[in-house]
């Protein structure tokens, strides 16, 4: 069966009904540095986008109940204080010792698909807080400290020390992972259509997203594009405000003149009347209510005002970024047309794909490809794990038997595009990692592995096995083929031969 890999490299923020996920926390995080290792190899399954989001969405219905496990693989704990005016709430998502979650595209596409379920976002806006909170919770990585003074106590009696945030390295995800959803205080004015940006202010936040190959231009303008478009719904709802304010307004002052005027018509009544004393007694009760009306609306301009100063700082903001990533576009522009200091043309000068070893021979290796002048590499493959300390033209890419043996990741074929080195299409049966590679025209042999045992297997250019022989060999056995037979070795090291066309299909 054909295994094509899912290069799952994929915020108008819709307002959610009772929480909202705190960008401004997200983005408070110095990640420059951050550099995720996620796994590039085989898989005995592989699965498919749909199935990845499934567990995201099946995981949002902590929002409602609190907590939600999908099987014994992942957690996620929703922990939220209406009443709460400046402590974050928070969402936790707990990556169990079984979570199979491997490559860090994977694990965002999880929360963005918990997002847009949880809190009705919209499934772009999903994806780039999602890349934010996998960066905010690398740089937090076992800062305990850091969480302790901004979330609500609820939240923090999840969190340990040894697991909070996430760990750059995949392999330590499972079992250690805790990453943190920052919701933003309930209480606090404007929340809920409008973000909390000081962290957006702060200089060494956006010089940490600066300094990285690029200006992280492409995540800059996503997330203002976002922040735009909440400053737009945030003027709606102030618009909203003026008006009720208005209304309540002129309400008061026509129970003000309706008071005045029943004053009116009872001076010239005598005031020991009961009567008279009745109406007056139910004047100044009206006169109490009115006052509480009034305290309310007063209350309701400083809220207001409030917010309109919030709306006019952010619209400050927003022109500054603007300007700034203008100004790195044109940065970035100008160091990409710069004069190569080289006198020589790069055309000139092919480039090879070569297999980068370590000084250790037992060590995985990774394809490059490498400039034949200088010794440079142009290119390199994030496949980190090739063995056998060779690579084959095959399919009109490059053919590694590459990976790992931990839970569902395996070592087998892997396939690698000639221009960009990374993984287009891999195997789902293990390939011995000391096997010797005959390549036949459209086909591949190695040593693969079959009911516990290594067998001689075939492949076809779309790495689907589609041959082997029920025959016990050494894993290092070689190949070869001729006049219709294949030649190899069995376990006891003794030559045979057998039909290719008599070669059984899985």
């Amino acid at each position: 069966m054909k295994k094509i890999v899912f290069l799952i490299i994929c915020l108008s923020l819709l307002t959610p009904l009772f929480a909202q996920v705190d960008k401004s926390e997200l983005e408070s995080a110095n990640y420059g540095g951050v550099e995720f290792r996620s796994y590039q190899g085989p898989h005995t399954i592989i699965d498919s986008l749909a199935d990845i989001r499934d567990i995201g969405i099946f995981l949002a219905g902590a929002s409602l109940t609190g907590r939600k496990e999908y099987f014994d693989k992942y957690t996620m704990i929703h922990e939220f204080d209406a009443d709460e005016d400046t402590l974050f709430c928070g969402d936790i998502l707990i990556l169990n010792d079984q979570a199979g979650v491997d490559h860090i595209d994977n694990l965002r596409h999880i929360l963005a698909a918990y997002l847009e379920k949880a809190y009705d976002y919209a499934s772009d806006d999903a994806l780039v807080l999602a890349r934010f909170i996998t960066f905010y919770n690398a740089v937090y990585r076992g800062n305990i400290d850091y969480f302790n003074g901004k979330y609500i106590p609820a939240v923090l009696s999840h969190l340990t020390k040894e697991k909070v945030g996430i760990d750059v390295e995949y392999t330590q995800w499972p079992g250690k992972t805790q990453l943190v959803i920052p919701i933003s205080p309930p209480g606090r004015a404007g929340t809920g259509s409008v973000l909390d940006t000081d962290a957006l202010t702060e200089d060494a936040v956006i010089e940490s997203l600066r300094d990285d190959e690029g200006m992280n231009l492409e995540v800059r303008k996503e997330m203002t594009e976002i922040k735009e478009e909440e400053i737009q719904e945030e003027e709606a709802a102030i618009e909203e405000a003026r008006t009720v304010i208005q209304e309540k307004e002129e309400e008061i002052d026509q129970e003000r003149e309706e008071i005045a005027s029943r004053e009116n018509a009872l001076e010239e009544k005598d005031q020991t009347d009961p009567e008279v004393e009745k109406q007056i007694e139910e004047i100044e009760e009206d006169k109490d209510v009115l006052a509480e009306k009034v305290a309310e609306l007063e209350a309701d301009k400083e809220e207001l005002q409030e917010r309109e100063e919030q709306q006019e700082e952010r619209l400050e903001q927003i022109r500054e970024e603007r300007e700034l990533i203008a100004a790195d576009e044109q940065t970035v522009m100008e160091e990409g047309s710069s004069p190569v200091k080289k006198t020589v043309n790069k055309d000139e000068f092919s480039e090879v794909p070569f297999l980068v070893l370590s000084v250790n021979p037992l060590d995985p290796g990774s394809l490059a490809l490498i400039r034949v002048d200088s010794g440079n590499t142009e290119t390199s493959s994030s496949m980190t794990d090739v063995h056998g300390g060779r690579f084959y033209e095959f399919a009109g890419g490059y053919l590694v038997i590459a990976g790992e043996e931990s839970g569902n990741r395996i070592i087998s074929f892997a396939l690698l595009d000639k221009e960009t080195l990374e993984l287009s299409v891999s195997a789902s049966e293990p390939v011995s990692p000391f096997t010797k590679v005959l390549i036949d025209g459209d086909s591949a042999y190695a040593a693969v592995r079959m009911d516990g045992k290594w067998v001689p297997g075939r492949f076809d250019f779309e790495l689907n096995l589609i041959g082997f022989v029920d025959d016990s060999i050494l894993p290092h056995s070689n190949f070869v083929v001729k006049d219709g037979y294949l030649i190899y070795q069995d376990l006891r090291a003794r030559v045979k031969s057998v039909a290719v066309e008599d070669m059984k299909t899985p």
